[in-house]
């Protein structure tokens, strides 16, 4: 399809979708044009409830027939969504994704200039509910790109499909912004297929971001995570200017593992690695950079290359394992690595003189001729303890809303948390009689 300007608004689609009976691979979805506006808003009232507006390709085949490739060329993009969770259906915005045995095509988007996703615009590729074919990858390149109000790019494996997910790959010329927004990929529980994501070439769930700047703001994060057979992805990040992590909502650049993981053959479910490469990388307002695992498994790596590194008003970057241990935290070595060791309660306070390495990856940060650490983390006991308590607090929410599977841990959570306080209690009570 080749044009000008094209809308698809308020209850309209483009799509080639392989029925459940079809044989054969579905048709592509190519578009060329000038501009495109993927609008799901009644034109007229705008305000009003929302319908479909799609471009799509997909495979319900179950007899093993392929998606074919979403690929658009154009001169601007711009997606406005459903704007609410409610109702919305994860085949709306630009999706390839499969339900059946066959594989999720392609997406493909190069776009001249500004690419503009809000109100809940998505792009999806993904290997559904128990169905059997793998996921595809997003290939966006654009002059910029910005996600704002809750709209997301994903590739996902979900809950007992026996797929894998596909990579995500974004190059754009000048900046990236992520407003209350994400860019993720995921393996849900008991999902993927350890054997053939291992002879995929470029491995699978992985995130790749190539731009001058990228900022994420407001609850903006990147994130690949597992809860199936499959080692979380990886996150690989080259801004030449800046990467920034700020702003309320706590924005985060994660790798992690949660419970439902499994080890299938020499698959060990783990965090993914996190690679930052920038001119400056800023990390503030309760913003983190993270790689954790809960369990038994591996936590993942995190390697920050900067000339200047800003972790401030209570930024993090932090490597966890939640297992028998209270805590895992870092410290710096002569050859700038940041090893992880075990946390462990004495009478007098917090001790990390000691202590194994534990399931936590290596923080690494190389090339930095300036690195600021101010109000993130600091000797005083008193106050490493609340840096500890807030982050097993979020870690115990994260776990409530976990299945049944995580009573023993929620408990030992809940002993650790009282202990704290207890420890908390003595340290401000011997402050005050110090100052007296």
């Amino acid at each position: 399809m080749a044009g000008g300007a094209i809308e698809v608004k308020f209850d309209s689609k483009i799509e080639s979708i392989t029925t459940e009976k079809a044989k054969g691979d579905s048709g592509g979805v190519f578009i060329q044009a000038d501009s495109i506006l993927i609008d799901a808003r009644n034109p007229s009232d705008p305000e009003s409830k929302r319908g479909r507006a799609r471009i799509a390709a997909g495979s319900k085949s179950k007899a093993g027939g392929n998606a074919g490739s979403v690929d658009i060329r154009v001169g601007s993009l711009k997606m406005i969504g459903f704007k609410s969770s409610i109702h919305a259906d994860r085949d709306d915005g630009i999706t390839a994704n499969t339900s059946g045995n066959g594989k999720a095509g392609k997406i493909t988007i190069m776009v001249e200039g500004d690419f503009i996703m809000t109100d809940r615009g998505q792009i999806v590729a993904e290997s559904q509910k128990r169905s059997k074919g793998d996921g595809n990858d997003i290939i966006i390149k654009a002059g910029s790109l910005s996600l704002s109000k809750r709209s997301f790019i994903s590739s996902q494996a979900r809950w007992k499909s026996k797929g894998n997910p596909g990579n995500i790959r974004i190059t754009v010329k000048d900046k990236i912004e992520l407003n209350n927004s994400d860019i993720e990929t995921s393996v849900g529980p008991n999902a993927g297929n350890p054997e053939t994501a291992k002879n995929t070439p470029g491995g699978v769930g992985n995130i790749t971001i190539t731009a001058r700047s990228l900022s994420l703001k407001n609850g903006g994060k990147l994130e690949a995570f597992t809860q199936g057979k499959l080692p979380a992805g990886n996150i690989t990040v080259n801004a030449t200017d800046f990467v920034e992590i700020s702003g309320k909502n706590a924005n985060r650049i994660v790798t992690e593992t949660r419970l439902g993981a499994e080890s299938v053959g020499e698959n060990e479910p783990q965090g993914g690695k996190i690679k930052i490469t920038t001119g400056k990388l800023t990390v503030s307002n309760d913003s983190f950079i993270s790689t954790r695992s809960i369990g038994k498994f591996q936590g993942g790596d995190i390697t920050i290359n900067a000339k200047e590194v800003e972790v401030t008003e209570g930024g993090k970057i932090i490597s966890t394992a939640l297992n028998s241990a209270l805590f895992e935290t870092v410290n710096i070595t002569n050859d700038g690595k940041l090893k992880t060791k075990s946390l462990t309660i004495k009478d007098d306070g917090i001790n990390d003189d000691g202590g194994e390495i534990g399931n936590a990856g290596t923080i690494t940060i190389n090339d930095s001729e300036q690195v600021i650490v101010s109000g993130s983390a600091s000797n005083s006991s008193s106050e490493r303890i609340g840096i500890v308590k807030s982050i097993l607090k979020a870690q115990k929410i994260q776990l409530d809303n976990e299945n049944n599977k995580l009573n023993k841990e929620n408990n030992n959570l809940i002993k650790k948390l009282d202990e704290l306080d207890e420890l908390q209690n003595k340290l401000t009570e011997a402050n005050i009689k110090s100052l007296k």
